[in-house]
Formats: structure tokens, C-alpha cells, sequence
């Protein structure tokens, strides 16, 4: 892809960011207040269980701002809530009707958590994980909730990459103001109809500095396509921190704002266009290697990941920048 077309891409994005600032500014520090207000609550309920593998904790926006509970995800579909009842007792919430969960299981609306039925629940998981071959590569819910456990696992092939996480304890789908879908890119025209970051996370860079990384995955749709909504995202967020830097505590709360290297001057965030491997072994060339400032204090820089479903492993430009360290 040609630095012309990403500059137009930053450009119009940055328009229609500044034409629409006051809404977006607004709803935004509005989200960031009620995420503040919720995290004690939610940590609480965090600690009074332990994660169910192959179920994965996941939110989004809303719920973690209004709600005080956790979703489990299998291979990307929503399954179950995980709350309090009116006693305060923890309680799940399987989602059979939206999600086809086998009438093997007899399922209640609800049950405590430490019920004989929670534990036919989770067994139930366990056992037809077992017998799963492979990941679906058509179904990008299911895709990326598979990248986002190979990011987090500790034999990963991708070494120094954390998947953002909520206070650390669950991912979430980060949503934007941005209609990346429209050509050009517009500002959403109601609140919540925007689309949604895929996957972010903190990678160590080859000059020891930490990187927000926000990657969007596609499996059917061109590199130019991928690329041009990763950039939209990646400008999104340099003008969200830029405005408000207290994001940095939501999304990387351990360690905060990532240090910015004197020849740098601005904070850099990686955009990622990930996608199947090319069956030919050719890659995207031509936008890599460059630097875009976006805002007064933050630049992104574009990256390619392949994944190549054969051998479950990641290949692209990212990984030969990023800090080697052995297994």
C-alpha cells in the first residue's frame, strides 16, 4: 500500500475526528468515568472464582461500564454471564438460546457457581474441546479469540506480546465512533454504531520500549481493506489518549503510559493488519518502515502479521521487530 493512501486515511479520519470532537470527547471521558467507578466491584467479583479453561473471561464496553459482571467465551462464542444474584451469591448464566449449547446439558436460567451444575457445565467444555481438531478459520469471533489465547499463553510463538486486559483481568472489545465499513471512513451517526478494535496489546519493541499494539484481523477481505481499517483505529486511539491519557490506566494498567525514546519525541502505537498467511508466501509491501504522526504526542507505524494455520504459528513484519527473547 502506498504512504499516499494511508496519509488520506490518517487525514480523513483526523477530519472527521475534529469536525465531531465535542460529541466524541464527551462520551468518551463518560466512559472512562464509569469504568473508573465500576473497577472495584468488578475486581471483587474477579477474585471469587477461578477461570474455567477452555472458557475465556471477556467483556465489552458496556457491560463493564454498567454491569458488574464477566462473560465466558468457547472459541469466541458467548456461552455464559458470571455475576451475583440478589443474595450476592456468584451465580452463571448459560446462553443456550443463542448459542446451541447441547441438550446434553440440562440447564436452568441460572445456578450457583459452585453447584454440581456448574461443574457439569464446565466439564461439558472441557470434553468437546478435547475433541475439536481445529479452529474454524471462516469465523473471525472464533479467530480472534484463538490469537488472543495464543497471546496470553506461556509457550507462545510471539514472544513479548500481552493482550490488553481490563485492570488485567479480562480482554474487551474496545469500541470507536468510527463507520470504517464507509468510503470514505465516517463518524458514527448515532452513539454505538461504530465499529469495534479487534484485538489490542502491548508488545516489547527491538529497542526495549513497550508499543499499544491495535490489530484488525480479516479472512476474507483484501490487505489494502485490513490495513485501512487498522490505520482508522490506530488514529482513533492517538486522538482518544491524546485527549485523555487516564486510558492508559484502563488498558495497561500494570504499567501505564509506555516510555517514549528521545529520537522518538511521540508516543508510537503500532497498527497491525493481521491475516491468513499468502498461500504464495508473498506479503504486503510498501508501508512498512514508516512513522505517521497523527497528534501532538502520538505517531503510529504500520505492521503485517500473517498467521499460518498449518503449524498454529505467526510470521510478518512485526515479529522481526519486536525483542527476542528465548523459551
Amino acid at each position: 500500500m502506498k504512504k499516499k493512501i494511508i496519509l488520506e486515511i490518517i487525514d480523513g479520519v483526523n477530519k472527521e475526528l475534529t469536525k465531531n470532537s465535542d460529541k466524541w470527547k464527551q462520551r468518551y471521558n463518560g466512559y472512562l468515568k464509569k469504568l473508573e467507578e465500576n473497577e472495584q466491584a468488578l475486581k471483587e467479583l474477579d477474585s471469587k472464582f477461578n477461570n474455567w479453561k477452555p472458557l475465556m473471561l471477556y467483556s465489552n464496553l458496556d457491560e463493564l461500564m454498567n454491569d458488574v459482571k464477566f462473560q465466558f467465551r468457547f472459541h469466541g462464542q458467548r456461552v455464559a454471564y458470571i455475576s451475583y444474584n440478589k443474595d450476592e451469591d456468584i451465580i452463571l448464566k448459560p446462553i443456550s438460546e443463542t448459542n446451541n449449547i447441547s441438550s446434553e446439558l440440562e440447564l436452568k436460567k441460572e445456578f450457583l457457581w459452585n453447584s454440581k451444575e456448574a461443574t457439569e457445565f464446565r466439564e461439558y467444555f472441557k470434553n468437546i474441546e478435547n475433541e475439536r481438531k481445529e479452529v474454524n478459520m471462516e469465523n473471525k469471533t472464533e479467530m480472534i479469540s484463538h490469537f488472543l489465547k495464543k497471546f496470553d499463553e506461556e509457550k507462545k510463538t510471539l514472544k513479548e506480546i500481552r493482550p490488553i486486559k481490563y485492570y488485567e483481568i479480562c480482554s474487551f472489545k474496545m469500541r470507536t465512533p468510527l463507520l470504517v465499513k464507509n468510503d470514505p471512513i465516517d463518524f458514527e451517526r448515532y452513539e454505538g454504531q461504530g465499529g469495534h478494535i479487534d484485538i489490542m496489546a502491548i508488545t516489547r519493541m527491538e529497542d526495549n520500549t513497550s508499543r499499544l499494539n491495535v490489530f484488525e484481523f480479516e479472512n476474507d477481505k483484501s490487505a489494502e481493506d485490513i490495513i485501512k481499517k487498522a490505520v482508522a483505529y490506530g488514529v482513533f486511539m492517538c486522538h482518544l489518549l491524546e485527549d485523555n491519557e487516564k486510558w492508559w490506566n484502563i488498558i495497561n494498567s500494570k504499567y501505564g503510559k509506555p516510555e517514549v525514546l528521545e529520537k522518538n519525541k511521540k508516543t508510537i502505537i503500532n497498527v497491525v493488519a493481521l491475516m491468513p498467511a499468502p498461500e504464495n508466501g508473498d506479503g504486503v509491501a510498501g508501508f512498512e518502515n514508516q512513522i505517521y504522526d497523527v497528534t501532538a504526542n502520538y505517531s503510529i507505524e504500520p505492521y503485517t502479521l500473517y498467521y499460518n494455520k498449518d503449524i498454529d504459528e505467526f510470521t510478518g513484519f512485526l515479529p522481526k521487530v519486536m525483542m527476542k527473547r528465548n523459551s
